[in-house]
């Protein structure tokens, strides 16, 4: 028997670029009996629950109020249930999906877009480092630590703009 209104935190480090990763993730914890409820920056809220599978599908997009209003109200036509919301990233789920419905993008070229906008945030964001780091590199006798910190978060952003381009790249090769 499941404790009704039993909560568990998880803390789990997901970048953008591995929003299947966390995907997948999430529906193996709906498999244990955890139904996802709340996503902040690491950090999962899940209502304990009997287990059931459940598809978890993110989607990245930065929608004014009246723009959001709109576009759940499309994804609840079709099915998908909003869970939550984290720094413009919408979890959605859907617990009477078929395999053929298990996307929420109906086509390769809506799913290209979606990395298209994750790979431009990627990208603004290491400009934005990378503009920092040139001001750090200057200082780096003074504190050596700090410059390998920066450094590794490039090297780390940069990894993340090649798997993105790589998924766009592929993505768009099929239509």
């Amino acid at each position: 028997m499941v404790k009704v209104n039993k909560y568990i935190k998880r803390f789990k480090v997901f970048f953008v670029w591995q929003h299947e990763e966390e995907e997948k993730w999430l529906r193996e914890m709906s498999l244990k009996g955890y139904e996802l409820i709340d996503a902040r920056l690491f950090i999962f809220t899940f209502r304990v629950c009997e287990p059931k599978d459940v598809v978890y599908k993110l989607d990245y997009r930065r929608l004014s109020k009246y723009e959001e209003d709109n576009y759940l109200t499309i994804f609840a036509e079709s099915e998908w249930e909003y869970v939550t919301g984290c720094m413009n990233w919408f979890y959605f789920k859907n617990e009477n999906y078929s395999e053929d419905k298990m996307e929420i993008f109906n086509d390769e070229e809506s799913k290209a877009e979606m990395i298209r906008r994750v790979q431009r945030l990627i990208g603004l964001v290491t400009i934005s480092e990378l503009c920092m780091f040139a001001s750090i590199i200057r200082t780096a006798e003074e504190s050596p630590a700090l410059a390998t910190f920066w450094a590794l978060l490039m090297i780390l952003l940069t990894y993340g703009n090649i798997k993105m381009f790589l998924k766009h790249r592929a993505l768009r090769k099929r239509f």
